[in-house]
This record gives structure tokens, sequence and C-alpha cells, in this order.
């Protein structure tokens, strides 16, 4: 997650501080979580839940609930995977509603805030079907894509420009990974499994083909549902 360019010291209700800056955030988001699982194994967890409330106050999107039980919460950082269980109360409102509430907004409005949205077509059969294609527009979310989506609208995708190394990061579903070349056209298709809940490292996907510069994540099953094959062309209504 970016932040902004100066450094500053923010305090955690006093169990520890993270140095936020744009070279050191995530590492030091990531130290924090590592020290919240060592008070946890130490039995500290007045400790532990001091210091994850404050850090859920600071980058509260970088998590989403996937596991809800009585009173407590199983949370995931979706940069990395990491799990962590918390009670409900430590949970600020905004980490509590499920990523599910993000795939269903009203149609329109793009799953990630800064997104832009086009209509699309894939041409290449006697009946191309159609879709929303949403544009990943900033660095920040073209590395978290679809992940923390339990479900995708119908008819749906994620356009990452001139990304082709893509992991399964955070990702609660299967996917389709469609490469692209620059002009849209279709070089290879892929099925994408979910990762184990919070399995590190992610494997990464590449294409075999050397034309590809863009990459498409659809619902699984899409693809082959609409007979979509190599040679296809994506057109996307710009304007």
């Amino acid at each position: 997650m970016k932040f902004a360019a100066m450094t500053k010291e923010v305090p955690i209700d006093g169990a520890a501080r993270i140095v936020q800056s744009p070279d050191s955030s995530r590492g030091m988001v990531l130290a924090a979580l590592q020290q919240a699982k060592a008070y946890s194994d130490a039995g500290q967890y007045g400790e532990k839940h001091r210091l994850m409330r404050g850090l859920l106050g600071i980058v509260p999107d970088e998590f989403y609930v996937d596991e809800d039980r009585d009173n407590y919460l199983g949370l995931t950082h979706r940069p990395s995977g990491f799990r962590i269980h918390l009670p409900r109360a430590v949970v600020p409102a905004a980490v509590r509603r499920s990523a599910t509430e993000a795939a269903e907004k009203v149609a329109g409005l793009p799953l990630r805030q800064g997104n832009t949205l086009f209509p699309a077509v894939l041409r290449g059969g006697d009946s191309p079907p159609s879709l929303t294609v949403e544009v990943a527009e900033t660095e920040k979310n073209s590395a978290d894509g679809l992940g923390g989506f339990t479900r995708l609208p119908p008819k749906y995708g994620m356009l990452f420009k001139n990304a082709t190394s893509i992991w399964m990061r955070g990702c609660l579903i299967d996917l389709d990974l469609v490469y692209l070349t620059k002009e849209g056209q279709v070089t290879e298709i892929r099925r994408m499994t979910a990762p184990p809940m919070g399995a590190i490292p992610v494997s990464t996907h590449r294409p075999i083909i050397g034309l590809a510069q863009h990459s498409l994540e659809l619902p699984a099953g899409w693809c082959e549902l609409n007979d979509i094959r190599p040679g296809f062309r994506l057109e996307v209504e710009v304007g």
C-alpha cells in the first residue's frame, strides 16, 4: 500500500509503532503482523489486540474477513496472505464488512475505487459474448486484483494493462486468466485455482507465448462456457 511521501511515526495504542514511508510501509506492516503472532504465541493477548486494533485503523483496506464464528473473526492480509483471529470487538466496523459487499455494488461502480469500467466484447465466434471490463488503474489495485472477493458480478472481468506476471494472492475464488497481445488478441487461456488460505508464497503465472502484453481475469469457467479460444480479440468500447 502506498503512503504519503513524508515519513512519520504512527503510535498504535502504545503497543508498537509503524514507520510509514513509500519504501518501508509494507515491510513494517508485515513486521507488525509477525509481532502480533509473537504476542499470541506468548499468551499476551491484550498486547496482540492493542497492536492489531491500531494496525487495522491505519490500513483497513489491506484486510478482509474470511471467517465469522461466534465472537471471533478470521482476517487475512490481502498483500501477504497472513491470517489472524481476533475478537469481534477488536476489529473496526470498516473491516468487518465482508468483501462480498463490494462484489454486490450496484451496476456502474467498479469493485475497487479508482478503477474504470468499459463495455467490451470478445469477438471470434458466431455469437461474441459481451462483458464489462474493469481496468486496474493504479499499482495498488493491480496488486490487489480480485483478491478478497467471494463472487463477481455476471459477465465481468478485470483487465491488467502491461502486466503478464499474475499471482492469486488473497484470491478466494478460481479464475480464468486470458493473456492478450497489445492489440487485444487472445494468446493463451489458463484456469487459476485459489490458493489455500494463508499460503505463502503464492505461485506466479506467466505467459508461454511471448506476444502477450495484457492480462484479463474472468470467473472460472467463463471462457469454456463462451467457447473463447486463442485468436479471439477483446474489443473495449472507450468513450
